[in-house]
């Protein structure tokens, strides 16, 4: 009995002076990523953008493209529409169009998102005059 109170008595003691770490979970607050599309379409694009944390993971605070020298910013009411558009699911994509007729070039990005159970894809959509729209669309 003495040696069970003894061992108890020890681990007691020792608990009280092991420490351990803990880690945090990094909240985002902003993202830069560059890419290159072809030359017939915007060549070097840098995808800009500023995050705060919501109730659902983040929101954007701003969202910008850079693409031949040119700032083509999302507007604030679009990026309002944009909750639960997750920022690491970012992909940029470009189409030539038919310049001889006056259509395009186009960038893309691609956002992936939820709002509640849905699973979404936010497409923002810019020519070389800046910024044309955000769809929304349901994904599996």
């Amino acid at each position: 009995m003495k040696k069970l109170l003894l061992i108890i008595l020890t681990v007691l003691l020792t608990a009280g002076l092991v420490q351990s770490s803990e880690e945090d979970r990094a909240v985002i607050t902003g993202i830069e990523l560059t890419a290159q599309t072809t030359v017939s379409t915007f060549g070097a694009v840098v995808l800009m953008g500023g995050t705060t944390p919501d109730g659902q993971g983040s929101r954007f605070t701003s969202l910008a493209v850079i693409a031949n020298g040119k700032k083509m910013a999302v507007p604030a009411a679009v990026l309002e529409s944009m909750t639960g558009a997750d920022v690491m699911s970012a992909q940029i994509l470009s189409e030539a169009g038919y310049p001889a007729r006056g259509i395009g070039p186009y960038l893309y990005v691609d956002l992936k998102g939820r709002t509640g159970p849905d699973k979404l894809l936010f497409r923002l959509t810019f020519d070389a005059n800046g910024f044309v729209e955000m769809t929304k669309a349901a994904i599996r």
